[in-house]
C-alpha cells in the first residue's frame, strides 16, 4: 500500500537548536499515530511539517494526490460569534484558505 504522507530525510531547526535531523517517515491510510514527547522535543514541528504549515530546512514532504492533511492547533482563536456547532462540525477554527 502506498503512503498517503511521506517525509524523506527531513531536517528542521530553529535558533534554539536542531529538532529533526534527516527524519524519514511514511504513513498509510490505515495507520493511527500518536505523537508523544517532552516539551520542546519537536512534536508540533513534526505535525506542522506533515500538514505543510511549515517547510523543512532540507528533505522532502510529499502527500498522495488529492490528500489534505490538517491538525487542530494547540490553542484555538475562535470568533466570538461562533457556536458550538460551528466549532465541532463547521469551519470556525480553520485558518483562512481552507
Amino acid at each position: 500500500m502506498a503512503n498517503i504522507v511521506n517525509l524523506d530525510r527531513v531536517s528542521k531547526g530553529y535558533a534554539a537548536g536542531q529538532l529533526l535531523d534527516e527524519v524519514s517517515l511514511g504513513l498509510d491510510d490505515a495507520d493511527r499515530v500518536a505523537v508523544v514527547g517532552l516539551n520542546g522535543a519537536g512534536k508540533s514541528t513534526l505535525l506542522n511539517l506533515l500538514t505543510r504549515t511549515i517547510g523543512p530546512d532540507s528533505g522532502r514532504v510529499t502527500h498522495r494526490r488529492e490528500v489534505r492533511v490538517t491538525a487542530l492547533p494547540q490553542a484555538l482563536d475562535l470568533p466570538p460569534e461562533a457556536t458550538v456547532r460551528d466549532v465541532v462540525v463547521g469551519t470556525a477554527w480553520l485558518p483562512d484558505g481552507f
